[in-house]
């Protein structure tokens, strides 16, 4: 389950909603599968979770009816009315750079924003501008990207570090990022939650790929994460500086994925480096989770991940939790609680 439903989900659940639906009129997610609701299914792509086992746990509260809840850009069945409360945009496989998710059919952050511009187009047709230009200032504008750029793009592919060292590659997606970014703001956006990459060392498939022990991170993978994560930290800083107007809230989602899978039990889980569908091995990720030839255990809330690459629902609920709640060792430089209780009424 993307990370942007569950979001809403530890909303509903607790007063904060109220002073969120209040302050926030709509929310915008912009990424890859960590934020995906659906998009890929309307599209012609193998990049997808449209079928069992995904979402069997999955059942939405009623309160989703009283939230800013962002529509899939490509759902056929969106009116331009729905769109008043916000859009997702997010593509399974896609990146910052065109090329990352170009040969699955996929929607890139460039692509992603020219959707975007078309709903602004919208909007103004239905509020008017000024009205269109106020909306999107106080709305919420949720970005997760590069974990595909800087893992399948670049670490699994030779041929790109042939051209690019890393330095070289982290400048080339620190870039488009800022691109992207100073695009949104031109269009009125002011309060982004940017995620920062997790550590993907520590996913069941590369603990495969690397023939890891015990369930040992793989150490080469991460420290390439973090170089590409210290790095953003450094751009957040300088965009706060250029964009005074804006609220830039960074995600630090390798921090919080590896505090979790360090101490599980602490956090409510069993299993940090088991998959709860997969096809056997000792990581249960030998092959995709798949009704017809995956085993699915019991429990998917006693698991870190639900398949070779993706955290469950009760790994999502944590991250949202110190999104909406954590200190700035989780989410700098404060919490979107924080950010909305700031926010004018």
């Amino acid at each position: 389950m993307a990370l942007a439903t569950l979001l809403l989900i530890v909303l509903v659940r607790n007063p904060f909603i109220v002073a969120l639906a209040a302050a926030a009129p709509a929310f915008f997610v912009f990424g890859d599968s960590s934020v995906d609701t659906g998009n890929n299914n309307f599209i012609s792509t193998l990049i997808k979770a449209n079928s069992l086992p995904y979402g069997m746990n999955f059942d939405p509260p009623a309160e989703f009816l009283d939230l800013p809840y962002p529509v899939n850009f490509l759902d056929p069945g969106v009116s331009p009315w729905n769109l008043l409360k916000g859009v997702n945009f997010a593509a399974a496989g896609a990146g910052l750079l065109d090329s990352t998710g170009f040969s699955r059919g996929v929607r890139s952050f460039t692509k992603q924003i020219k959707e975007f511009q078309k709903v602004v187009k919208v909007l103004e047709s239905l509020a008017g501008k000024s009205s269109t230009l106020d909306l999107l200032s106080r709305s919420i504008f949720l970005i997760s990207f590069a974990g595909n750029d800087l893992a399948a793009n670049y670490q699994l592919n030779p041929f790109r570090q042939m051209f690019y060292n890393l330095t070289q590659f982290e400048s080339l997606l620190i870039n488009q990022m800022s691109r992207s970014i100073q695009t949104l703001h031109a269009y009125g956006a002011q309060k982004f939650i940017i995620a920062d990459i997790p550590p993907l060392g520590c996913t069941p498939v590369e603990l495969i790929l690397h023939g890891a022990c015990k369930g040992r991170c793989v150490a080469s993978v991460n420290e390439q994460i973090r170089s590409f994560n210290s790095k953003t930290s450094v751009f957040f800083s300088k965009l706060r500086a250029v964009l005074r107007d804006c609220d830039f809230l960074h995600l630090k989602s390798y921090t919080i994925v590896q505090r979790i899978l360090e101490n599980p039990s602490t956090h409510g889980l069993r299993h940090a480096s088991r998959a709860c569908c997969g096809n056997g091995g000792h990581y249960n990720a030998l092959g995709p989770c798949n009704w017809f030839i995956s085993s699915v255990c019991e429990d998917p809330d006693l698991y870190a991940f639900w398949d070779m690459v993706h955290p469950t629902q009760a790994l999502y609920k944590l991250v949202a939790n110190e999104v909406i709640f954590g200190s700035p060792n989780s989410i700098y430089p404060f919490n979107l609680a924080h950010l909305v209780s700031n926010m004018p009424q």
